[in-house]
C-alpha cells in the first residue's frame, strides 16, 4: 500500500495550497513525508524543488522509486538517483501531463 514504515513520500508542488491530500498524508506518514515546496517557505515545508532536497539531504535507501510527474522531473529525479547508485530497474516511471 505504500504505508509501511519503511516507506517515504517525497512530494514537489509549487504552492502549499498544490499540495493534495497534505494533511492526510502528513498524519499518516508523519516524518516520513517530506513536502517541497519550490514557491512558498512556510512551516512543515522544504523549500525548494524537490531535485535539490535529493541532492543536499537525502540518503539513497536500498529500496524502491516511484516517479510520476512531468516527463522533465522524471527524467532530472531519475538521473539523481542513478548518479546515486540507486540501480535502474528499481526506478518506477509515471509520466503526465
Amino acid at each position: 500500500s505504500g504505508l509501511g514504515q519503511n516507506s517515504i513520500l517525497i512530494h514537489g508542488a509549487r504552492r502549499k495550497e498544490d499540495f493534495y491530500f497534505y494533511d492526510a498524508f502528513k498524519e499518516t506518514l508523519q516524518n516520513r513525508y517530506i513536502a517541497c515546496s519550490s514557491q512558498t517557505e512556510e512551516d512543515g515545508l522544504y523549500s525548494g524543488r524537490l531535485s535539490l532536497y535529493l541532492e543536499k539531504d537525502f540518503s539513497f535507501p536500498d529500496c524502491s522509486y516511484y516517479l510520476c510527474g512531468s516527463s522533465a522531473m522524471v527524467v532530472d529525479i531519475r538521473d539523481i538517483l542513478l548518479a546515486n547508485g540507486v540501480d535502474f530497474s528499481k526506478v518506477i516511471s509515471e509520466i503526465y501531463f
